[in-house]
């Protein structure tokens, strides 16, 4: 039975600040004479990048000499008074109307997300979710997109390897992916939801489920659907398949498919009942590549995702993977027979053991899930409801043996 182990937080890379290459502005020169219209990029610098061009003083004198000393003084007074008030204009920084949103425009957070319970646009509560399989090989993380997930699945696929589900609803990932091919169970999974599902390729169990229709799935299978998709060069196939919402999103209006749909709602409570404290998670999966570790952040009431020890980031925002509620669902995980990738079949249906962490405590009970189209749900021992608070929810899979190591008879703190 493989042991959880105390993972000691990632340490951050240094950055070496960058040296200050910017060279210092010599003084122009002294001029036998004083122009009228002073060099605007020496008055204003930070307008020095914007100026086309500058008109240069005329050098001649002998015109200003024969206007007279009244003309040329009552001009000079002018033209004194009218070039201070145009460069007092411009040393504040003029940007163009339309580069700025007012406030009037913003959207509204006027409904409440199905999926995360948190406030969104009236826009939102209709559109159809969007299901990808992302791949969690080690070599390919970070991975792009889940910072921006819903909901994600996570369970082992072949070889002890694990990959991911990301479901988006109520807000899109600007890049996705690695993407890779679909299992049966995360089929299952995700058929409650009736979304757009991006893979490429599949298992036999899996594409045989959707060829037939599976539920309200639509499927858009890169294999039938490339122009969906785009591969990224700096990756090596078959790692380096990605897409962008609008990509996706211009394919499927292209293509003429029906963009919104009824969505299911999850269940989330503003106040925890009281429940054993626990702030570190470990995740024993195997190889230890793929061991995952949660660390409760007191200050953001969220759960920071590490991944083999080093804290797992979304490369399109650079930005710590954080985590609302962690669910881990045990459930029956059997290899398939004298199959050469060592792929796995996972059971579904029925129910089984779980555990919800959320707000640094553990709630224990069972997930249960009595048929294809219906949502997990998640009970306590007496039939309610286990707690969600509103954000981002990740489910993990694991097999029924380890749910040793998750005990749950933890010191409940005196307070409560």
């Amino acid at each position: 039975m493989p042991k959880s182990k105390n993972i000691a937080p990632a340490q951050k890379p240094t950055t070496k600040r960058p040296t200050d290459t910017k060279k210092k502005v010599s003084a122009r020169s002294s001029r036998t004479t004083k122009p009228i219209i002073p060099i605007l990029s020496e008055v204003v610098p930070e307008l020095k990048d914007h100026i086309i061009s500058q008109p240069q003083p005329n050098q001649d004198y002998s015109y200003w000499q024969a206007l007279g000393w009244f003309g040329a003084g009552m001009i000079g007074i002018l033209i004194t008074t009218g070039s201070a008030i145009w460069l007092a204009s411009l040393k504040q920084p003029h940007y163009p109307t339309s580069n700025i949103t007012p406030a009037v425009n913003q959207p509204l957070l006027t409904e409440i997300s199905p999926l995360t319970g948190l406030p969104t646009r009236p826009e939102t509560m209709t559109r159809r979710p969007w299901a990808v399989v992302v791949e969690n090989f080690f070599t390919v993380r970070p991975q792009a997109g889940l910072g921006a997930a819903d909901i994600v699945f996570e369970s082992p696929t072949e070889g002890g390897i694990t990959r991911l589900l990301a479901i988006y609803q109520s807000s899109l990932p600007k890049l996705v992916g690695p993407v890779r091919s679909a299992r049966s169970y995360f089929n299952d999974w995700i058929r409650p939801f009736s979304p757009f599902y991006s893979h490429s390729g599949g298992s036999d169990r899996a594409l045989q489920q959707l060829r037939a229709g599976y539920g309200g799935i639509i499927d858009i299978n890169e294999f039938f659907h490339g122009a969906a998709y785009e591969r990224i060069s700096k990756f090596t196939p078959p790692h380096n398949l990605f897409t962008t919402t609008e990509r996706f999103s211009s394919y499927l209006t292209a293509n003429k498919y029906e963009l919104e749909s009824a969505v299911p709602k999850l269940s989330f409570v503003d106040t925890l009942p009281p429940a054993p404290t626990i702030t570190s998670i470990t995740l024993p999966y195997l190889p230890e590549e793929y061991e995952v570790t949660y660390e409760y952040q007191p200050a953001s009431g969220t759960y920071q995702r590490l991944v083999d020890g080093t804290t797992q980031l979304d490369a399109t925002t650079n930005q710590v993977l954080t985590v609302k509620n962690v669910v881990v669902l045990f459930t029956d995980i059997e290899p398939i027979p004298n199959d050469p990738l060592l792929r796995v079949e996972l059971r579904t249906l029925g129910t089984g053991e779980a555990r919800v962490y959320t707000g640094g405590q553990v709630y224990s009970g069972t997930w249960r899930k009595t048929k294809p189209d219906s949502l997990i749900e998640l009970v306590d021992n007496s039939g309610q409801i286990l707690p969600l608070q509103p954000g981002n929810t990740w489910f993990s899979a694991m097999d029924s043996s380890e749910v040793i190591n998750f005990p749950i008879n933890l010191n409940i703190p005196l307070s409560l």
